[in-house]
């Protein structure tokens, strides 16, 4: 058995309580949070032209891509281009990495398109569900609002988008706060590739049937 002296046993105990006493708390839970002022100390005033032609670019490049996902996701374009702004601008103060830009993604929000047509939109035309007996079909009930309710309409459709908004958001903190991410390492990269590929299929050939139809 091996002993250790009264001296040794202070030098060790000393030593973790200077550790401790040393370790910066404030600054570790600053890089984890608010990465982004570590990034601003070392910043290079030199590169600061660069970075405003990279973000007038990529401004220009989410201006339609917005309203695209806004119309994508069933609601009025305009929306899109919120969700873009706001992604955008938290992302930019919680990112570690200077050289990405978080924003709306195709499949999410055709994912919430889907989910917008199984509105039941009878609300809006009777005001009560009940009272609507034309159809099940939520996207006649749609067609068949007249003009004056189109708001009622609208206003119903960004509820549900919110409500699902929040959640994923939930979700996603959730997924955060016990590392489910690194789960990820254990997808091999052609499962990664497949889908990709596959969205970019689902993505297109759903519009087809946008690009034939015919326009009054």
């Amino acid at each position: 058995m091996i002993r250790v002296h009264a001296n040794e046993q202070s030098h060790y105990r000393n030593f973790l309580l200077r550790g401790v006493k040393t370790y910066d708390y404030k600054k570790r839970a600053r890089t984890t949070f608010l990465p982004f002022v570590d990034s601003l100390k070392g910043y290079s005033k030199s590169s600061f032209f660069s970075d405003l032609i990279a973000a007038v670019t990529v401004a220009f490049i989410r201006l339609p891509q917005g309203l695209a996902y806004g119309a994508l996701a069933n609601v009025p374009p305009i929306n899109g281009l919120y969700t873009e702004f706001f992604t955008c601008l938290f992302y930019s103060f919680f990112a570690t990495s200077r050289h990405i830009s978080v924003g709306t993604f195709a499949v999410l929000s055709l994912m919430v398109g889907t989910m917008v047509e199984d509105i039941d939109f009878a609300i809006c035309t009777n005001g009560t569900a009940a009272d609507n007996n034309q159809t099940n079909n939520a996207m006649d009930e749609y067609d068949s609002i007249p003009l004056a309710d189109e708001e009622c309409a609208t206003q119903l459709k960004l509820q549900y988008v919110v409500s699902a908004t929040m959640l994923c958001g939930v979700l996603q903190v959730a997924f955060g706060i016990f590392q489910i991410g690194k789960l990820s390492l254990l997808l091999p990269r052609h499962v990664v590739q497949g889908f990709t590929t596959a969205a970019a299929f689902f993505v297109l050939t759903s519009q087809v049937t946008v690009m034939t139809r015919d326009q009054p």
